[in-house]
């Protein structure tokens, strides 16, 4: 989360669970299978409404990417709406790539912080 003075301007879960959601993907392919490499999920992504336009998903993201790399999870995966393009346009911006859809008209990404150094 981050914090503007004592107010939440923003924020996110990095869960480290396995989400049954994300075991069927359509129309693509993970860019690690499951068994293969561990992964951590960015769920529920927010900025406050009077806090937006400045950039906070940036330092976000920078955020959570350090607490991944930290925990020793350099694999993430993170979904939103179909019709959220707004969203999906700062995943992309944050190097994420497309990976197919998931259930409930959600886009899927992942990235591999590994490759982004």
């Amino acid at each position: 989360m981050l914090l503007l003075g004592d107010e939440v301007v923003a924020t996110a879960t990095l869960w480290q669970e396995k989400d049954v959601n994300y075991q069927r993907l359509q129309g693509g392919r993970w860019l690690y299978p499951t068994k293969r490499r561990p992964y951590a999920i960015i769920h529920r992504m927010a900025v406050s409404f009077q806090h937006q336009g400045y950039h906070l998903s940036t330092a976000l993201f920078t955020h959570l990417f350090e607490t991944a790399r930290a925990k020793g999870l350099t694999y993430l995966r993170i979904d939103t709406h179909a019709k959220n393009k707004k969203m999906q346009a700062i995943i992309a911006r944050r190097g994420f790539t497309y990976r197919g859809q998931l259930a409930g008209d959600r886009v899927a990404y992942d990235l591999d912080l590994d490759a982004t150094k």
